[in-house]
């Protein structure tokens, strides 16, 4: 299969139309049927650079064969899924919203509609531009995009040096065990420097044990606090086992020994 990106312009169209036509246009994001026709039918698309999906990923009619559910509870097999089928696909490239764009629309839609919008159906026009577009540069917008967080949870976690898949994947399916997780450290700059993300999620996985009860808000209040005691020392240069103890310190229970 192949995928091609959409044009600026084309981009630009679609979020144009979405806005000016919110309510006519709104059941094209909320619903998905066998007989779906490609919000980009008709428009403009790059014909180089275009992107040779393996058979294995691909669907019915032309679409990305992506784990339906509209909880997360497969965001770790999606994550692989999309990670693995743009093989070779550069950060350069995953800021693109050319490309994002196009799956949200086309490729991936039945698994947007069912990820993020079924049910739904007071979805206002914000929520569907931050899971259908790309808008911005910054961590959250690549996060809130349906197609692209699932690149970036894989591309920012995955150990490409492990030879053993569990050993591979391993902190790709921890920090989808909680949403908390993906928008705490991923949205924020400090999930940038691997050392502070490869910390916590080790924290995490050494002490599951502590987050047995109210994991939520254990993991956001550790998170904050982390982020707030980047204001006075400079995350980047913590080693991972420093990142690990000041996370001790601020998990809301006692560790024991």
């Amino acid at each position: 299969m192949k995928i091609k990106k959409l044009t600026a312009g084309s981009c630009k169209l679609l979020l144009q139309n979405l806005n000016g036509n919110f309510e006519e246009l709104k059941s094209n994001y909320l619903s998905h049927d066998r007989d779906f026709q490609s919000l980009t039918l008709g428009m403009g698309v790059i014909d180089q650079g275009s992107y040779n999906i393996d058979e294995k990923f691909e669907g019915y009619d032309g679409r990305i064969n992506l784990k339906m559910d509209n909880s997360g509870i497969h965001d770790f097999e999606n994550a692989k899924i999309i990670f693995e089928a743009f093989e070779g696909l550069t950060p350069i490239d995953a800021n693109d919203e050319r490309l994002w764009v196009r799956l949200t629309h086309d490729h991936c839609h039945k698994y947007m509609v069912e990820r993020w919008m079924k049910g739904k159906e007071e979805r206002t026009l914000k929520n569907i531009i931050e899971r259908f577009f790309l808008t911005g540069s910054g961590q959250q917008a690549r996060v809130r995009n349906g197609i692209a967080r699932l690149w970036w949870i894989a591309y920012l976690t995955v150990q490409q040096s492990e030879q053993d898949e569990d050993d591979k994947w391993r902190y790709t399916k921890v920090i989808c065990e909680s949403q908390d997780f993906i928008t705490s450290i991923l949205e924020r700059t400090m999930g940038t420097y691997p050392n502070v993300r490869f910390g916590v999620l080790d924290f995490y996985i050494e002490n599951k044990a502590a987050f047995e009860n109210a994991k939520s808000k254990k993991i956001q209040q550790i998170l904050r606090d982390l982020n707030n005691y980047g204001g006075v020392t400079l995350l980047p240069l913590l080693s991972k086992e420093d990142v690990k103890s000041i996370c001790a310190k601020l998990l809301p229970i006692r560790i024991e020994e």
